[in-house]
């Protein structure tokens, strides 16, 4: 039973009162998870200042890591850094994390059960500017059919916050996606309590 429990690191109640169009959220608990834990490492596919990555590669540039446009790369790199200790982060937009390196997430990280964070945005049809190239409806799908893919949805900049205070500790596959806006919904308290049944009931149903 110990080992079904998740809890959530301790951090600082941050309320967003407005549901940022960058993943503002995410950023900033990066930074905070880096402070706390050395073994964080964060690697981006070259667009860092949209997935707000930025943040954490400004304050830890020698635990940050550019990969370039080349998201298998991204994912094998992560997967390699999983087996020395070490607890990566990886973001890009939806598509091309989910789509492009779908591959190497099924045989380099789940099959073998590595420990790596896979953080997508820009999901859905809320793309904007960026196109139909862009739009990734088929994100969530291809990793249902994971076994042992634990999905998360945060709906606001606070679920965004608490979702890496709480994802790495246990040695679990975790996917985030996060749909891109700009403010027009409402922003609700941070739901910690949410975000810990949502890991605790993943653990039961995938394993």
């Amino acid at each position: 039973m110990k080992n079904l429990t998740w809890r959530l690191q301790s951090c600082r109640r941050r309320r967003y009162e407005r549901n940022e169009d960058d993943p503002v959220g995410y950023g900033e608990a990066l930074v905070e998870l880096g402070d706390t834990n050395k073994d964080v490492v964060v690697l981006d596919a070259d667009l860092s200042h949209a997935t707000m990555t930025c943040y954490f590669a400004d304050k830890y540039p020698k635990r940050f890591f550019n990969v370039g446009v080349a998201e298998t790369n991204l994912i094998d790199i992560s997967a390699g850094m999983s087996t020395m200790g070490y607890i990566p982060f990886c973001s890009t937009f939806a598509l091309f994390g989910t789509g492009r390196a779908y591959e190497q997430i099924r045989n380099s990280v789940v099959y073998p059960g590595f420990n790596v964070k896979i953080c997508c945005t820009h999901a859905g049809l809320t793309v904007g500017e960026d196109g139909g190239s862009h739009q990734a409806i088929e994100d969530i799908a291809l990793m249902r059919v994971i076994p042992g893919m634990t999905i998360v949805v945060p709906c606001d900049a606070n679920e965004r916050y608490q979702y890496p205070r709480a994802s790495p500790g246990p040695r679990r596959r975790c996917l985030l996606f996060r749909p891109k806006g700009r403010g027009i919904s409402p922003c609700f308290p941070a739901t910690r309590s949410v975000m810990e049944a949502c890991f605790r009931y993943s653990r039961f149903v995938g394993e």
